[in-house]
């Protein structure tokens, strides 16, 4: 059960009295306006009224004179059914002639509003027609005031009702906004305790509350997938670089087991250096997969792809020759796109390196309008069933373990293409593999 403090901090409670004073206040003030403007719509009405009955007592006149207008106005001395209006004709000193006797001032001229003889209030027009006499119309005002006050009962009525159901309705609503927060609540602290699978409920509606969890759950899906890239990382860096370093340690301590010579003691030594090199490299390779898998924001640079691959083309065909292999390339001219130069180019390297570590004597490097970039190779290729497994981290195939290399160069390559927009396609290069990002995507046209 909340606690009386509980329930004023409450933000159900505080909508619900505040969304009472808000209905309050607009009532009120409608109730004020709509009374003073019904009020006002009447009184018009009654006014036209009397003009009319003004006009069609002068049409009187002129077609019968003064005698037929005498006549007219004696019959109109009471109210009659269907009419609220009374006429009396008087001389212009105040004497009464025919009609109601009103008792009103002489020469009374225009609308007015005036004290009747019964003590009500009477709504008047005066006119002066031809013979000098006053032409008078008076029409009781308690029917427009009766009127007025039975709106004002109905809209106040109707106030009333809002303001007892506006803090229910206020009640209703923010109840409903505190349990989607407290459903929010619930799956953040699942998330700070551990569980990072969690993810803030929707509602279906599309609402700003359903964007808003929709966002914080790619956030927490990305989070969740860099935690569990690091968990990854750990796991990899404990299977594959424990071997080597177990191999390095009992190197040394079988040297430093043995007689010192001077030969064997150089040859060891080299030996170490060349592991530790190799491990610095893992490391190195390491953190720069993770400091791109750690980016978000996309590489925006305008870069020539064309130039780029032609110049690193270039360069691996003289390293390719010396390996007794053939480099080719195939380049579309004027291919741009933007990104991150140093990145394409670190990709297109390991994907050349690899090619010609593990492909056969015959390597294609090209670049497709699209642009579309690819390095193919003649050699054994990869077996369909795990070409989508390559491009994770410290993954190599048994018939590469045997080659030097760190399990890494295909796992950057995705990095790369994932912060360009793309992923690498491996596919059958008949023979051999061919490795393909698309860059369309972030392709700027010409």
């Amino acid at each position: 059960m909340a606690r009386p403090a509980d329930l004023l901090r409450s933000f159900a409670l505080r909508t619900a009295v505040l969304a009472a004073l808000v209905v309050l206040l607009v009532t009120g003030l409608g109730l004020g306006f709509g009374y003073l403007r019904s009020e006002r719509v009447l009184r018009d009405n009654l006014d036209a009224a009397l003009q009319q009955e003004a006009l069609g007592l002068i049409a009187v006149q002129r077609g019968a004179g003064t005698p037929g207008l005498i006549a007219e106005v004696a019959q109109r001395a009471q109210l009659r059914s269907g009419s609220a209006i009374v006429a009396a004709l008087q001389t212009l000193d105040g004497r009464r002639i025919a009609g109601a006797a009103l008792d009103l001032p002489p020469v009374l001229t225009g609308f007015a509003t005036v004290t009747g003889p019964a003590g009500g209030q009477l709504r008047t027009l005066g006119v002066v027609v031809p013979g000098g006499l006053n032409l008078v119309l008076a029409a009781d005002t308690r029917a427009v005031l009766d009127t007025a006050a039975t709106l004002l009962e109905s809209l106040m009525l109707a106030g009333g009702a809002a303001v007892v159901v506006a803090p229910l309705f206020g009640l209703l609503l923010a109840r409903r906004m505190e349990r989607r927060l407290a459903a929010v609540s619930a799956a953040t602290e699942a998330v700070i305790g551990g569980d990072l699978t969690r993810r803030l409920p929707l509602s279906g509606a599309g609402d700003e509350f359903d964007r808003l969890a929709v966002t914080i759950n790619h956030a927490l899906a990305r989070q969740e997938a860099l935690v569990a890239g690091l968990r990854q990382v750990t796991d990899d860096v404990a299977h594959d670089l424990r071997t080597p370093l177990a191999r390095l340690r009992q190197r040394l301590e079988l040297a430093a087991g043995q007689a010192r010579a001077a030969e064997a003691d150089q040859a060891v030594l080299d030996a170490a250096l060349t592991e530790l090199d190799a491990l610095l490299a893992t490391f190195s390779a390491m953190l720069r997969l993770a400091q791109l898998e750690a980016r978000t924001d996309p590489p925006t640079d305008p870069v020539d792809l064309s130039a780029l691959v032609a110049a690193m083309a270039e360069t691996y065909a003289a390293i390719a020759e010396e390996r007794g292999k053939t480099l080719l390339a195939d380049i579309a001219p004027g291919q741009q796109v933007r990104g991150d130069a140093a990145l394409l180019r670190q990709a297109l390297v390991n994907l050349i390196e690899n090619a010609l570590l593990h492909g056969g004597d015959r390597v294609r490097v090209q670049v497709a309008p699209g642009p579309v970039l690819s390095v193919s190779d003649n050699g054994p290729g990869i077996p369909e069933a795990d070409r989508i497994r390559v491009l994770g981290r410290f993954v190599r195939l048994d018939a590469s373990r045997a080659t030097p290399g760190t399990g890494l160069g295909l796992a950057l390559v995705a990095a790369v293409a994932r912060l360009h927009g793309t992923r690498p396609e491996l596919t059958d290069a008949a023979p051999g593999l061919r490795v393909t990002l698309d860059l369309s995507g972030v392709r700027i046209a010409s």
